[in-house]
């Protein structure tokens, strides 16, 4: 028994002394992955010690390690311009065009696009529910006349009713999908990734939508709610949107999408002929 004690003891402190080397070798890695991976660190060797997997010597000696990335230095600032947009719709599958569509649109998360099935959508909205959103609650999202269209042009698959397929079943995983992403750019002529001068990623996308509402002159709190981002302070208690509110708003916004999108459009065209002369 005693020998037992000592080698479970020691193999205690062996995981131990892994999950601090790890933690401090990540930490000071992270400025070159190009994000924070002190909190997954944290996160993960919290629960190992919630679980009894590590003792509180670990925990501690990774809790006093420095943090080298510095708060907010990695947040990302890419916006797609209109013709950017325009390029990747152009160059597009059909059913990756109606994915760019939507989240061009919505604002929704990759994810969430791939999870889409058609009884989560009415006339006029997408509602998803809690299990496939990113925050855990229902979310409806409004739906203007550009989506429903690219909605409309979609074949039903016979067997699922997933809305997004390839050849009639539903998409394995969204890496799929980031995939024609990157493949999309690269037909475009339009830089892909992070590490790649003026690189574009899908979740840019997100950040355009929420800039481009702002710019439209949307109110926070309804970019806020479509976005399926959390409301702030008492906000969250005593501001609740209706369905009219969120259509108002997606109207405000498609019509200044359409007043942008339109000149770009034409240009592009004039571009194009110019180029054939």
């Amino acid at each position: 028994q005693t020998t037992l004690l000592i080698m479970s003891k020691t193999v205690e402190n062996i995981r131990s002394l892994v999950y601090c080397c790890l933690a401090v070798v990540l930490n000071h890695w992270s400025n070159w992955l190009g994000f924070s991976t002190r909190s997954i660190m944290l996160r993960a060797i919290t629960k190992a010690y919630d679980n009894d997997d590590i003792d509180d010597r670990c925990l501690k000696a990774f809790r006093k390690t420095e943090r080298l990335l510095k708060k907010g230095s990695n947040v990302r600032k890419i916006t797609l311009s209109i013709e950017q947009y325009l390029k990747l719709v152009k160059h597009a599958s059909t059913h990756y065009r109606a994915v760019l569509i939507i989240a061009y649109n919505t604002g929704m998360r990759l994810g969430e696009i791939k999870a889409l099935k058609r009884h989560y959508i009415d006339k006029n909205f997408i509602r998803l529910p809690a299990k496939v959103v990113k925050e855990k609650q229902i979310k409806n999202i409004p739906i203007n006349y550009h989506v429903k269209t690219a909605l409309e042009e979609l074949p039903s698959a016979l067997h699922n009713d997933y809305v997004i397929t390839y050849k009639g079943e539903p998409l394995s995983n969204k890496n799929s999908l980031k995939k024609q992403f990157s493949d999309t750019c690269k037909k475009a002529n339009i830089p892909y990734g992070r590490k790649i001068l003026n690189g574009i990623t899908f979740h840019d996308i997100r950040r355009t939508v929420k800039t481009n509402m702002a710019a439209a002159g949307i109110s926070k709190v309804y970019r806020d709610t479509i976005l399926g981002h959390s409301l702030k302070g008492m906000d969250i208690h005593y501001i609740v949107p209706s369905d009219d509110d969120l259509t108002r708003a997606m109207d405000q916004y498609t019509k200044w999408i359409d007043e942008k999108m339109f000149p770009a459009f034409v240009d592009q065209t004039v571009d194009q002929k110019s180029q054939k002369k």
